[in-house]
């Protein structure tokens, strides 16, 4: 947490989460297109997450079960504020976390209060550990403070290690040989500048008595002097990887019911995680104590919520007919060898009524592919088509296939996911290039020989196939594009892929596919 240490300890701490923001699109979405980009095939949230939450909040254990499980491992509420930016997702971590190798959060519970945080009025918060669901990542603590630690100075052992101003004193209770909170108020209230002063509790897996370390930092806590006592603590956790929101442990969004725009913001985080992952988070209204003798309360708030919770949906899984190995989780070659599609069929799935509608989606390597929407007429499976040019382009790779339900005026629901393994060729064909000119297509692939014969593909409006040319290894073939082929696919995109086959007559194998947007009369616009 960011300090000026100039100041007395509880200064306040950074929190914004500056991270890239890696985007993925689809070229040509369909009308429904809510769908994210990989669906998580989980369970339905918590009926009541502010019941548990509250449940958490209100249990005082000093550890949760032995001497190396401390408290915050079934109870509290380990919380992080985050800013709200387009451009980042608040739950990955910021650039000062990664040089750190540590991410600063705060810690809730009936014994161990503050009024407010840092800056932000929303953010998210933690699954205890021992709580967490199955499937999500393992957190590390690392260390503890009992007010704000001034981790933004602290910039050896991920955030835990000593300020810069005074690297003796500030070093880990332990090294210091503090062991109570009575000892760590003592060190701590030695002089004016008592941020220099404030040590640590080392709790990292591997060390001893990590329960009691805990329970002396809540002590800690709460022997402060009104002034300090409904101060912030923190708690730094271990970085996880840029990108793997979809297995964080993260229970709720929050918001404070006091501050404007907090719900907004969090209203904006559950729906960028659910495009992102396809997982409903719910959102819980906080409202803080107002000093000491007050207790936090939590409210779960049906009209706060802008996506609709599972409902079972999240569970259920489409599948594609034609894959017939592993039972049904593996698209072989000769499925599709000679179809123009494959079929994704959506089950009759829990609540299906005539008049939603239905989508399925086929996020391949280089695009996703929505399919055109349909109206469900009857209770009953329905089938959507994926083109054939997209599962030649998904060889060697595994798909990730879902579908998506809109009820009226409710948000798109969707699916779990069918993660389709696409069967691998023993050549690896890379796409082919096209020229300034956009008239000549170049193939040149590995592993060519003498024997190997190669064809493109050019599918538009039309699909057009070239003459066959002979390889010969260390030379790439060139097809020349009829203007006429061009012309006939003005302000449309064009999939270029080739096919190679042998002169003994083996199967053909498929290149990746080359897609060319929006011609214009010979030029791509």
């Amino acid at each position: 947490m960011k300090t000026s240490l100039a100041k007395r300890v509880g200064l306040g701490w950074t929190l914004l989460l500056w991270l890239a923001l890696v985007a993925c699109t689809s070229p040509s979405p369909g009308p429904q297109t809510l769908a994210p980009p990989e669906a998580a095939s989980v369970p339905a949230a918590a009926a009541d997450p502010a019941a548990q939450l509250t449940t958490w909040y209100s249990r005082t254990d000093q550890n949760c079960g032995s001497v190396n499980r401390p408290a915050f491992l079934c109870s509290g509420a380990m919380m992080r504020a985050t800013d709200t930016n387009p451009a980042f997702l608040p739950w990955d971590p910021s650039p000062d976390s990664l040089r750190r190798g540590g991410v600063s959060f705060v810690w809730l519970r009936t014994d161990s209060g503050f009024t407010k945080l840092y800056k932000h009025a929303n953010g998210y918060i933690l699954y205890p550990g021992m709580e967490a669901p199955a499937g999500t990542r393992e957190m590390e603590v690392l260390c503890a403070f009992p007010l704000d630690g001034a981790t933004d100075q602290r910039a050896t052992e991920q955030g835990c290690g000593p300020v810069g101003y005074d690297p003796m004193e500030s070093r880990s209770c332990d090294v210091l040989d503090i062991t109570t909170a009575s000892q760590w108020v003592t060190h701590f209230q030695k002089r004016n500048q008592r941020a220099y002063n404030m040590c640590g509790w080392n709790l990292r897996i591997g060390q001893q008595n990590t329960a009691d370390r805990f329970w002396q930092n809540i002590l800690a806590h709460q022997q402060q002097p009104p002034v300090d006592i409904m101060d912030w603590n923190e708690i730094v956790i271990g970085i996880w990887p840029t990108g793997s929101g979809a297995t964080l442990p993260i229970h709720s969004f929050f918001y404070f019911s006091t501050s404007a725009g907090a719900l907004d913001d969090a209203q904006s985080d559950q729906q960028r995680y659910y495009q992102a992952y396809g997982k409903f988070i719910p959102i819980v209204r906080v409202g803080m104590p107002v000093d000491s003798a007050a207790k936090a309360t939590f409210s779960y708030l049906p009209a706060d919520q802008v996506v609709a919770p599972d409902n079972g949906i999240g569970t259920t899984l489409p599948k594609v007919v034609e894959a017939s190995a592993n039972n049904g989780l593996r698209l072989l070659i000769s499925d599709f060898y000679e179809r123009d599609t494959v079929t994704v069929e959506v089950p009759a799935y829990p609540g299906m009524a005539a008049g939603q509608t239905v989508g399925a989606r086929w996020r391949g390597p280089s695009v996703t592919y929505d399919t055109p929407i349909k109206t469900v007429a009857a209770v009953g499976s329905m089938t959507f088509s994926i083109p054939r040019v997209e599962v030649i382009d998904a060889i060697g790779t595994t798909v990730p296939v879902t579908f998506s339900v809109k009820r009226d005026a409710n948000p798109i629901e969707h699916s779990g996911t069918l993660n389709l393994q696409v069967e691998a060729q023993s050549l690896s064909l890379p796409a082919p290039t096209i020229d300034a000119g956009k008239t000549q297509v170049t193939v040149s692939f590995p592993g060519a020989v003498s024997t190997h014969n190669v064809q493109v593909r050019w599918a538009g409006v039309v699909v057009r196939d070239t003459e066959r040319q002979t390889v010969v290894p260390g030379r790439a073939n060139l097809f020349q594009i009829p203007a006429a082929w061009v012309s006939e696919n003005a302000g449309k995109t064009v999939a270029v892929n080739y096919a190679v086959g042998t002169t003994s007559g083996a199967r053909y194998q498929f290149s990746k596919v080359l897609r060319v947007p929006n011609w214009h009369g010979g030029a791509i616009s």
